[in-house]
């Protein structure tokens, strides 16, 4: 009966030892670089402005796509999230306002493979395009 209560108490602080050094490491010795060059959220805050200028005011709800890889994609699609609140982005084109994040040329043929009922994209700088996809 000692034993299973002594085992059990050694897992809960192994998980919570490990917890604390995970959290240490990935706060302070290998954070996220959009983060840490001059306050990477008021600097995406500064990208999402013109998203904000045009888009709608009625529109609650935006989709999201982007060609960056899995690591990249995570950040800057949090990083989106957090400055357009209370506005909804969700991942995906099936939302008639989509903000395409793009690195590379050639997206439109992405965009054409994913939306092929029509849409306007409207370049808003820094790799940023506000989609309008028309509904049918």
């Amino acid at each position: 009966m000692r034993f299973q209560v002594l085992r059990q108490w050694a897992a809960v602080l192994f998980v919570v030892l490990t917890s604390l050094v995970s959290g240490y490491y990935s706060f302070f010795v290998d954070p996220p670089k959009v983060l840490i060059q001059k306050d990477g959220a008021a600097n995406w805050e500064e990208r999402m402005k013109p998203v904000r200028e045009h888009l709608p005011a009625t529109i609650l709800e935006v989709g999201y796509v982007s060609d960056l890889e899995d690591t990249a994609l995570i950040q800057e699609y949090s990083l989106t999230r957090y400055a357009l609140a209370p506005v909804v982005v969700r991942t995906g084109v099936e939302f008639e306002w989509i903000i395409g994040n793009f690195t590379q040329p050639g997206f439109e043929s992405i965009l054409d493979e994913q939306i092929p009922s029509g849409y306007t994209v409207e370049k808003l700088g820094f790799g940023i395009y506000l989609i309008h996809r028309i509904l049918p």
